[in-house]
């Protein structure tokens, strides 16, 4: 009896991070990207975090990272590079993260960001080429 609690608590818990619960329909509740050239080119980035996933809900990126922690509060955001004028066009992205906490509990969690800032004149699509990622991210614009 207690190893069936065990699995429907820890089914609970997973599914309550799954991203269909998590749908974003409205940018004003996702992050800015930081669209500057220095800041992608400069910014810290944490050598041991894991990009797990990206999905696209609306016009945002919900992205699923893991790292190191636990002690500290985190402050992870992501930066962008201009775009290269492909069709569709695209753009280099990176999520800056200066992890100077020391504990190791392994943190798992899920940043929302607004893709509107990116979008290249009037195009309908953007690739996003998410360092630490594989795969391209191809967004079509919901409007």
């Amino acid at each position: 009896m207690v190893g069936r609690q065990f699995i429907i608590l820890f089914f609970l818990d997973f599914h309550g991070m799954s991203c269909s619960n998590s749908y974003i329909d409205n940018s004003e509740e996702c992050l800015t990207i930081d669209f500057n050239n220095t800041v992608f080119a400069e910014g810290p980035v944490d050598p041991g975090m894991i990009i797990n996933d990206c999905y696209i809900q609306g016009d945002c990126l919900l992205i699923s990272l893991s790292y190191a922690g636990g002690c500290t509060e985190h402050n992870i955001g992501m930066a962008a590079m201009g775009w290269v004028k492909t069709n569709p066009a695209q753009v280099d992205g990176k999520i800056i993260h200066q992890n100077d906490d020391s504990c190791e509990a392994w943190i798992t969690e899920e940043l929302v960001f607004d893709l509107l800032p990116l979008r290249y004149e009037n195009d309908s699509l953007l690739i996003i080429n998410l360092e630490g990622f594989d795969k391209q991210i191809i967004h079509t614009y919901s409007e």
